[in-house]
């Protein structure tokens, strides 16, 4: 952020700082074009605060401290930021007086939008750093009513409420519902100060946001002159009277931007006449300021008066003007163009890029030619005007030069969708995609003709895509709007774009017939697979793999699959259906898993019976054989015992010491 406001209570409210180089510094509102509300307007915008109510200087907050940042700030209203605007080279002027410096009212949280003027529209307040609307109804209907209204208008610095519409009166707003509920006294300072439901963010829908009707509290002024003349003899003397709509109110003058006098009207008077005694060449306009409730209030300045002196010849500059006050225009629009001058009954001429088109002559009781240009061309537009006196042609100087530029209309849109389907299930999502011919629109979307959505796309992008969370039945169009050098241009609708939604197919049920826990190989059994959708293709898996499909009547929910054996396995089924374009295929269902057992018949029996006795009779051998072989193995060891023992003494005492293992030989 580089601006703010200080010493004056408030973020909203005080004197210009701006920060340069490290430093904060202030503005200067004495120089050529001073200090107006269209600066103020773009602090009030850039700070988030509401409308701006007055653009003081003279440091009527307070003399700042460090440098002069800049001055002769020139800002048409639009600028997004102070440091748009033109002014002179951003510095550090510590030689500058701070007596000058300016300020800023602005209304602190509260606006109105969507409405003919500032004191009319939807009511919007500013709650943690973000703009949000407020609901008209409360727990017993209608809660926003005329005290409500009052205290709004008041707050911003405007007249008298004149209504306080509910039900989106001047359209619907965006973002959050901050409150509701709302029940002032009108005797609040701002809205904040009524009782209401706790502010937030409800985001609910804004068909009941609330909208207030104010009187402006200064009028327009209108300025005038004694005589009517436009055009002077040099030397020659004027009133100038400026008329607003609150008496004892002060009106100042001005002449080509700059201040020429004040002069405060009676309290029972709402006019100052300013006595010129010499007139000058220029553009006059006029505006005026009170003061109510302790704010000063400031008039829109008036219409711009022009006037010109003779010093040579008589005609003077003429002013070329466009009916329409566009300078864009698409292809094949007609316009109209007028050139005024000072001279009645003269013969004007129109030209473009160099090139004579036309002229007109006027009636000899007017001043100005309109041409009618039934298709407008791209170009540089300017005019003369000349006229016959004493026998002499006199030829004005030529006009300022207006550009007019001509681009192609915007063309219908085209719509699609993405999965490009015309019918989902509830709780599916689609992009929704809108397509023109201007990069850089904004496209809004419209479900069965109200508004759902609006999306701008980058300067080198020509579509916007729409992504919903769940798609709704309806017919779905869109439109884009493109601003060229300040117009607004409206694409037609596109064509409708038709979606239905069916309920999603729910998970099956399967079950079987019998309900038995075990089946024998070879039995039959009946698999039932039953869904939400009536004549739906239903299919039968084991264990994962397909097995057969069957497809029920258009009002049976089920099929039943009849295998002509069963076998064991984990069984499992889903079901599909099909519309115009599209597949809906169902979840798998449960699990159900079927064991089978073996019968034992008398072939069974039999063979089981002969191999128990062939295993008894081997058995019995082996048992035999071993048997057998210990006898023979005991008998041979008997037989080396009584040898050995017939071995002399000394033999077997040699044969322990030398040859202890040779026992073992015997």
């Amino acid at each position: 952020m580089t601006v703010r406001l200080v010493n004056g209570g408030s973020s909203c409210v005080g004197t210009v700082q701006v920060y340069h180089d490290g430093q904060w510094g202030t503005v200067d509102g004495s120089g050529d074009y001073g200090w107006d509300m269209k600066a103020a307007a773009v602090v009030c915008k850039e700070l988030g605060c509401g409308v701006a109510l007055s653009a003081p200087g003279g440091a009527h907050f307070g003399v700042g401290s460090g440098p002069v940042v800049t001055y002769d700030v020139r800002c048409r209203g639009m600028e997004s930021t102070l440091r748009s605007c033109q002014s002179k080279p951003w510095g550090h002027r510590y030689w500058l007086s701070h007596s000058y410096d300016v300020g800023v009212f602005c209304s602190e949280g509260v606006r109105l939008v969507n409405g003919r003027s500032p004191c009319a529209g939807t009511v919007e307040v500013y709650h943690r750093g973000q703009w949000g609307t407020v609901q008209s109804s409360g727990y017993y209907g209608q809660s926003w009513d005329m005290k409500a209204a009052a205290v709004v208008c008041k707050e911003l610095g405007c007249g008298a409420a004149l209504s306080a519409p509910g039900g989106a009166h001047f359209g619907r707003g965006s973002g959050p519902i901050v409150t509701y509920a709302v029940r002032c006294r009108g005797s609040e300072s701002t809205l904040r100060e009524c009782p209401s439901d706790p502010w937030g963010r409800y985001y609910w829908t804004h068909q009941n946001d609330a909208g207030v009707s104010c009187s402006d509290p200064l009028a327009k002024p209108i300025i005038s002159l004694t005589p009517d003349y436009r055009v002077f003899v040099r030397g020659e003397s004027a009133q100038i009277s400026c008329s607003g709509n609150y008496p004892g109110s002060k009106f100042s003058l001005y002449s080509s931007d700059k201040f020429i006098t004040s002069q405060t009207a009676p309290e029972n008077k709402k006019t100052a006449t300013f006595t010129l005694s010499e007139i000058s060449a220029g553009i006059y306009w006029c505006n005026y300021s009170t003061y109510m409730g302790g704010r000063e209030f400031v008039s829109p300045d008036s219409e711009e008066v022009h006037i010109s002196v003779w010093v040579s010849g008589p005609l003077k500059k003429p002013i070329i003007s466009l009916t329409s006050g566009y300078r864009v225009f698409v292809s094949g629009e007609s316009a109209q163009i007028s050139c005024s001058g000072n001279y009645p009954g003269s013969k004007f001429s129109l030209y473009r890029s160099d090139k004579f088109i036309t002229s007109q002559p006027v009636p000899e009781n007017k001043k100005t030619a309109t041409f009618t240009l039934s298709e407008i061309s791209a170009g540089t537009y300017w005019c003369n005007y000349s006229t016959h006196m004493g026998g002499r042609e006199f030829i004005s100087p030529d006009s300022e030069q207006v550009r007019i530029s001509v681009w192609d209309p915007l063309q219908k849109p085209k719509v699609s969708l993405n999965p490009d389907f015309q019918e989902f299930a509830r709780g599916d999502s689609v992009e929704i995609s809108c397509s023109g011919n201007y990069p850089g629109s904004n496209f809004s979307l419209h479900g069965d003709g109200e508004l759902l959505t609006s999306q701008a796309v980058p300067e080198n992008n020509k579509t916007a895509t729409f992504t919903s969370m769940e798609i709704s039945a309806g017919n779905y169009t869109c439109k884009y709007t493109k601003v060229i050098d300040g117009r607004e241009f409206t694409s037609p609708e596109s064509e409708a774009a038709g979606i239905s939604v069916i309920d999603p197919l729910q998970k099956p049920n399967i079950s079987l017939k019998p309900d038995t826990q075990v089946f024998a190989r070879g039995e039959r059994a009946e698999i039932s697979c039953t869904g939400n959708y009536p004549g739906s293709n239903f299919t039968l898996y084991r264990n994962g793999e397909f097995i057969i499909s069957q497809t029920a009547t258009e009002n049976t929910y089920t099929a039943t699959f009849t295998p002509s054996e069963i076998t064991a396995g984990n069984y499992t089924c889903i079901y599909a259906t099909y519309t115009d374009r599209r597949q809906f295929t169902s979840p798998e269902s449960e699990r159900l898993g079927i064991p089978v057992r073996v019968n034992l018949t008398w072939l069974h029996i039999e063979g089981l019976v002969a191999g128990v006795v062939t295993a008894i009779v081997i058995t019995v051998f082996i048992l035999g054989f071993c048997a057998n072989k210990r006898r023979k193995q005991k008998s041979q060891r008997e037989e080396r015992s009584v040898l050995f023992s017939s071995i002399p003494c000394s033999l077997q005492s040699f044969q322990r010491k030398w040859c202890p293992h040779c026992s073992s030989l015997y």
